[in-house]
């Protein structure tokens, strides 16, 4: 069932970039920017080696340019980004000891769990939005 699910999700990311639905507002965008950004400074001024810093500042750019895009390409690129510095943290043990030892992981937690609250209120926001049209039609 949880292959069928992922499935869903694809399908899903896949529509909304053929037909992009923003319903961020422009302060939740502000918000992803600075958190983004303030991450990308705590990284850049932490003592981790350089392949691990590189690996994470490249990610994070890449999701300050989906915030950058989203007008026109909708929340999908922002989650896949999302996606990517989780996964690749996630791939590579010996970044994740490092992030661990410096304190910076709990920091990348609670980051995380703060971009998914926004974009999860912006995916609430378009549902409940698709429901009420579908009611009005």
């Amino acid at each position: 069932m949880s292959g069928l699910v992922r499935d869903l999700a694809s399908c899903s990311r896949v529509l909304q970039r053929a037909t992009p639905s923003s319903v961020l507002t422009d302060e939740e965008l502000d918000r992803l920017r600075t958190l983004i950004t303030e991450l990308m400074e705590q990284v850049i001024s932490t003592n981790l080696d350089a392949a691990v810093r590189l690996l994470l500042i490249t990610h994070l750019q890449k999701m300050l340019e989906a915030v950058q895009r989203v007008r026109l390409g909708g929340r999908a690129a922002i989650e896949e980004e999302l996606d990517a510095v989780i996964g690749a943290l996630t791939r590579r043990p010996e970044s994740v000891a490092q992030l661990r030892s410096t304190g910076l992981l709990d920091k990348i937690k609670a980051w995380a769990d703060a971009l998914n609250g926004i974009l999860s209120v912006g995916t609430g926001s378009a549902q409940l939005g698709q429901t009420v049209m579908r009611a009005l039609e």
